[in-house]
């Protein structure tokens, strides 16, 4: 099912996204803020084709995202997912320690006050 998802896609750089965060409490609206943000900017690129892994990833119908959300049921989707993408950008520390064991690149986007492990 996934592999007919990403061969339909462009050929060109496949970008995963996971941006999506919760604090202990619920969602946060910063992190929601900045979400929308971040993908607004995504719009205009060019040379690459994204993937949203998350559910609730705010779009506004760009063709630019496609959301795979709907085929990850378990960490094993998550992993065939993510190997058929060249990088993953994400805020989940979860899908970034499985993207680098896949030998995938990886962003982790971390707060402004980003916890002191980090370094």
């Amino acid at each position: 099912m996934q592999e007919n998802v990403f061969r339909s896609a462009p050929k060109i750089p496949r970008v995963g996204l996971a941006l999506l965060s919760a604090t202990r409490f619920g969602s946060s609206d910063k992190n929601s803020k900045f979400t929308k943000t971040f993908l607004t900017a995504l719009r205009d690129v060019t040379t690459a084709y994204f993937f949203l892994l998350q559910k609730g990833h705010p779009t506004d119908g760009s063709s630019k995202f496609l959301n795979i959300s709907e085929h990850i049921k378990d960490m094993t989707s998550v992993a065939a997912a993510l190997s058929c993408l060249d990088l993953l950008v994400t805020t989940d520390l979860t899908l970034a320690c499985l993207a680098g064991a896949l030998g995938k690149k990886v962003l982790v986007v971390l707060p402004h006050k980003a916890d002191w492990r980090w370094f």
